[in-house]
Formats: structure tokens, sequence, C-alpha cells
């Protein structure tokens, strides 16, 4: 089992990067906010999932080890594999899904483009009892914004923006001092 990949992406498409460690290319599919994330020639760490079927062997790759937790969590409702718990989070993030579940509200999901109405409601019904295992989600649902994040969307950036550049961030900084730093990334994009 491969728990996390540390490299630099070599070539990215829209679901998938390739990430070279030690002059081996591995093909990792991600979401597609990470796969917008990884730039060509820049250093990456993924937290990965892996996938042994009989004629396969898939590498998932999230930034952050909230959105593995979330892929694992789908991997256990019945009739969501691999490649349908990524698209679930490409299209819904970690804290939305567990907003949903946890106020019981399918309905919330299933206005997402790519959640129909019945894997909604699977996901809210499977997911209701397993949801508080994952106490950092629960934190990102209670704080989903902080000060640098609105200080930054309130210079013109999108939301998605602010946040990529946040989570390049050491979170211990003070507020300003993350403002600058995010500020800084964003123009160097």
């Amino acid at each position: 089992m491969i728990a996390r990949v540390e490299g630099i992406a070599l070539e990215q498409n829209e679901h998938s990067i390739v990430v070279g460690v030690s002059g081996i290319g591995l093909l990792v599919f991600v979401t597609k906010e990470t796969a917008e994330f990884s730039k060509i020639g820049s250093k990456l760490l993924l937290y990965t999932y892996t996938a042994v079927r009989e004629n396969s062997l898939d590498l998932f790759g999230f930034r952050t080890k909230e959105e593995l937790s979330m892929f694992h969590l789908l991997l256990t409702i019945s009739g969501i594999g691999p490649k349908k718990a990524l698209g679930i989070l490409d299209v819904a993030s970690p804290s939305v899904l567990a907003k949903a579940v946890r106020s019981e509200d399918p309905g919330h999901l299933s206005k997402i483009s790519g959640i129909g109405t019945k894997n909604a409601e699977k996901i809210v019904i499977e997911l209701k009892d397993k949801i508080g295992s994952i106490t950092s989600i629960h934190e990102l649902e209670e704080n989903p914004r902080d000060d640098a994040l609105l200080a930054i969307v309130a210079l013109g950036y999108s939301e998605k923006e602010a946040r990529d550049a946040i989570r390049k961030i050491d979170t211990t900084l003070d507020t300003q001092s993350r403002i600058k730093l995010a500020i800084k990334y964003l123009a160097g994009k």
C-alpha cells in the first residue's frame, strides 16, 4: 500500500497527475482542483489510496488528510467505487459533504452538479453514523472562513484561489503574515 507520494509534477491533465519520484513517474488520479493546483515542475505531497483490482493498480491522491478520510468513508457506501468517490469529491468538498450528512439534508447535496438524488440520499443515510470519526472535517465545517481568507477575497480573488493560497501557508502565522504570503503566492501564479 502506498500511503503518500512526494515528488515533482511532471505531467497533468484534468483528472490526473504524473508525479516524478526517484526517476519513476507515478500516475495519480486527483480531483480537478488538485490538478489545477499542481503546476508542472512544482513539488507535491499527496496522501494516497491504492486501489488494487484484478487487472489494474490505481493511485488516487489528495492534498489533505481530510479529503483522503472522506474518500475512505465514501468507499464504504455500496455502489461507490474509487472513481465515483473521486467524482463526488470533485464537486463537493469534505466540509460540504460533512455538513449535508450532519444536517441529514440530501437535498443540499443533490443541488450540486454531478451528485444525483439517489446518491445524495445514500451518502447521507450511510455516512450518518460514520462522519463523526473525522474531527478535522467538523472543524472545517465550523470555521470554513478565516480572516485571511476574507481579506484575500475582498481584494478581488475568488474564494477557491484564496483557499488554495492559504493552504500553502503555515497556519501558525498571524493573520497579517498569512495574507501577505497568500497574495505573494497568488501574484506568482
